[in-house]
């Protein structure tokens, strides 16, 4: 429990200052939408950029295995970075078509080293002082967030892929107690 964000954390990283930088923007967008879907790292690394559809709230991942899903996201999150992050990405990655989401300069698609080393110096830049960072610091705190926010079993696992309710039941214990 230690290692979840807590709601002073999340806030910081919400604040994190981006003003017209690219890299930045595209940063934070990053670390927002595993937040706010808890996603894994490899479906951020490979989240095509049609599957986002900020209107209606959802993105479609796709996973290696051929399992897709369609995962609900959190808009008070992620909406106005991701709105941000889609008005520049095209620029940043100086007009390279590439079908994923997050690129980088060259228009090519992260790697999840990449994705680990960007989310942490992200979360460290939030003045978030973890033992342990990276991005699934960030999707455990959106499953807990799930459990506060009174989802469903069967909505939580239908949003993060987890494939027991075993697993889900583990945030449930840890969310009683933090409580």
């Amino acid at each position: 429990p230690k290692d979840l964000l807590s709601v002073a954390e999340q806030n910081s990283l919400l604040n994190i200052k981006t003003n017209k930088d690219h890299l930045a923007i595209r940063n934070k967008c990053m670390a927002l939408i595993i937040l706010a879907g808890a996603l894994f790292a490899e479906e951020v690394v490979w989240l095509p950029k049609s599957g986002l559809n900020l209107d209606d709230g959802y993105i479609d991942v796709n996973e290696e295995n051929n399992r897709a899903r369609r995962v609900k996201l959190d808009l008070e999150l992620c909406e106005d970075i991701c709105t941000k992050w889609l008005s520049v990405r095209d620029s940043f990655s100086n007009g390279i078509s590439c079908q994923q989401l997050f690129v980088t300069k060259k228009g090519t698609p992260l790697t999840k080293r990449m994705l680990y080393k960007i989310i942490t110096q992200c979360l460290i830049g939030a003045g978030i002082k973890k033992k342990r960072l990276g991005p699934e610091v960030l999707r455990q705190t959106a499953i807990c967030n799930m459990v506060r926010q009174g989802f469903t079993l069967e909505e939580i696992q239908a949003n993060t892929g987890l494939t027991t309710v075993g697993n889900i039941a583990k945030y449930k214990l840890v969310v009683n107690d933090v409580k």
